[in-house]
């Protein structure tokens, strides 16, 4: 059963898959991750990571997100070298 979503896409079974990776995994790609989230609901699903990740998310990105509604208050950098970020790049 195809499910029609905004801009033409099409998805036949589950959900779509998306990565975003950059160097600290702290500022952009946590962005991008919360916006993706939040605009593609229950038909995405986000991971984002880092390849040499930062202790913690930059307050100023939590902050400038919660203004958009996004709470990025409980999100923690990732590595590209966790096992579930593994499995996401290599499937």
């Amino acid at each position: 059963m195809q499910k029609k979503l905004r801009r033409g896409f099409q998805v036949n079974k589950g959900k779509i898959k998306i990565v975003f990776s950059c160097v600290e995994n702290a500022r952009r790609s946590q962005m991008a991750e919360g916006f993706a989230e939040a605009l593609g609901r229950e038909d995405v699903e986000v991971y984002g990571a880092g390849s040499n990740p930062s202790s913690q998310i930059d307050p100023s990105v939590i902050e400038v997100m919660k203004e958009k509604g996004i709470d990025l208050g409980t999100k923690r950098p990732k590595s590209l070298d966790d096992p579930l970020g593994l499995r996401w790049i290599i499937l």
